[in-house]
């Protein structure tokens, strides 16, 4: 579908009652449009932990946020775009590489169908 407003049907839209997505990073520091970061949310609905998993429960839930592990960013509208999950994110020589964005490359060559990918820990 094409049109003026075409890309926003890849978004996550706008948030809603009750739930704020912050716009600042683990370090409180407030991030620009199109800047990718850490999807956290804050609401008063949230949960209060995971059952019988108190280290998962304290990397989930700090500074009144909940902590997704998805990863996206909010253009110039206030609309939040999902990118991938930070797990699949791939850190190479100093850049951040995100498994969808090498499947999507992988994807535009002709002869592809399908792509997964997925990062290895290494020593380096």
């Amino acid at each position: 579908m094409e049109g003026p407003n075409s890309r926003r049907l890849k978004s996550a839209e706008q948030t809603k009652v009750c739930v704020e997505i912050s716009k600042e990073d683990k370090d409180d520091n407030v991030l620009g449009s199109n800047e990718i970061r850490e999807v956290t949310v804050m609401t008063p609905n949230k949960t209060v932990g995971c059952l019988n998993k108190s280290e998962e429960t304290a990397v989930s839930l700090s500074n009144g946020r909940i902590y997704t592990e998805d990863v996206g960013y909010f253009d110039e509208e206030g609309s939040l775009f999902l990118v991938d999950r930070s797990k699949g994110m791939i850190a190479s020589g100093g850049d951040n590489v995100y498994t969808s964005e090498v499947e999507n490359a992988i994807l535009r060559q002709e002869l592809v169908q399908q792509s997964v990918v997925i990062g290895i820990p290494d020593d380096k």
